[in-house]
């Protein structure tokens, strides 16, 4: 399959600057993600695509090498068949090129998560009145919402109660795990701890090891003055 050229692939011109570059992929890359287009071999292509293009682009030195002899230039320099490797690896290559934006992770979704801590949850929300006067002056009320929480039986471990959560034996508690092809590392997701690295032999009863649960409870929301209808406060 013969490659496009670099700046086709990104709608990008030969002197587009750095932050351009960055953000044309960025547009790419969620535009094609396997995450978002499910079983598309023709999106799967272009997210390659788009993964190849900024690895070279975003590369000075290749970059000078690619607009002197384009794609011949590059050949035998070490660098990652991106158009023949599995979704695996490049959604992998994605991670370690695009941490910046995301803060360490894509794979599996789109919200940045430390490995070695818990997944963000979804937002609350909740309908509530105020009087007029309160949208002048500004207020607080205390509201009851209904969401996630730590588990009270395991203290959001996830192992049973008397038991801790161990180190995970694949990656060594790194939560990733390192494969080499040619000259380039690539790191992905620990399979056995799913990237948390630490697993559990006896999930707490209570929430089946997640380390949460459903619960209702009260906070306090802060109304600011000149808060209209339909505006969210937190």
């Amino acid at each position: 399959m013969k490659k496009r050229d670099y700046y086709e692939v990104l709608s990008i011109s030969r002197d587009t600057g750095d932050d351009e570059i960055r953000r044309a992929y960025k547009q790419a890359a969620l535009k094609h993600h396997p995450d978002r287009n499910p079983g598309d071999a023709a999106a799967e292509v272009k997210f390659k695509e788009a993964t190849e293009a900024y690895a070279i682009l975003n590369d000075q030195e290749k970059r000078s090498v690619y607009d002197r002899f384009g794609h011949a230039g590059l050949e035998g320099r070490g660098g990652f068949d991106f158009q023949g490797a599995g979704v695996a690896d490049v959604l992998s290559h994605f991670q370690d090129l695009f941490s910046d934006f995301f803060g360490g992770g894509f794979g599996g979704g789109f919200g940045g998560r430390d490995r070695r801590g818990p997944a963000r949850g979804s937002d609350v929300r909740v309908e509530a009145t105020i009087t007029l006067e309160e949208t002048i002056t500004g207020t607080k009320h205390e509201v009851t919402v209904e969401g996630a929480a730590p588990c009270d039986e395991c203290g959001g471990s996830g192992a049973r109660k008397g038991t801790q959560p161990q180190t995970c034996t694949q990656c060594g508690g790194a939560g990733q795990v390192g494969t080499q092809r040619g000259f380039v590392m690539f790191t992905t997701a620990c399979a056995r701890c799913r990237g948390s690295g630490q697993t559990i032999s006896t999930p707490c009863e209570k929430c089946k090891g997640s380390g949460g649960i459903e619960k209702r409870r009260k906070v306090v929301v802060s109304f600011p003055a000149g808060i209209d209808a339909g505006q969210q406060a937190c």
